[in-house]
């Protein structure tokens, strides 16, 4: 007599080994969306903290606020510098932040929200700009990979006289 497998033994092995497919098939494709998730948000956080960055930058050494209102703030942004500079929300959504006519996000994230306001309605008692706005990976094929992000900051005026 020879030995051999039953027709029962060789199912149930063949289906042990489709589960094991099917499981390791659903544990790399949440390894590959968690990727792409993280991968977004890194992205979606480096932008908006390079926007936060430059408008920090422009604005807490500036001299003189001329204008705050309608989502932008008019200044100076040095005392031997005669040229005004503008920061402003752009755009009827999505939004995205310029900086005089340059915009300073690159077209890889979407703004969904943006709000600059002072502290003050006076320009010349300016002390504070108020900025807050969300940001978004654009054009994301998953659901997954739209991760808002929001960002607020209250910037101080230094060089205020």
């Amino acid at each position: 007599m020879q030995k051999a497998f039953t027709l029962i033994e060789l199912v149930v092995v063949m289906g042990l080994i489709a589960m094991l497919g099917t499981i390791t098939t659903v544990m790399l494709v949440a390894t590959l969306q968690a990727a792409k998730k993280a991968s977004a948000v890194s992205l979606v956080k480096s932008e908006g903290t390079y926007v936060v960055n430059i408008m920090t930058q422009l604005l807490k050494f500036s001299t003189d606020v001329t204008l705050c209102g309608n989502n932008s703030v008019t200044f100076q942004p040095r005392a031997d510098d005669s040229d005004l500079a503008e920061l402003s929300c752009k755009g009827a959504g999505p939004y995205y932040i310029a900086s005089n006519s340059a915009s300073l996000t690159s077209d890889k994230v979407e703004m969904t929200t943006c709000t600059i306001s002072c502290d003050d309605p006076d320009p010349a008692l300016v002390n504070k700009v108020n900025v807050s706005f969300n940001l978004q990976v654009k054009n994301a094929t998953f659901t997954t990979e739209k991760s808002t992000v929001d960002f607020r900051t209250e910037i101080n005026l230094r060089n205020r006289e």
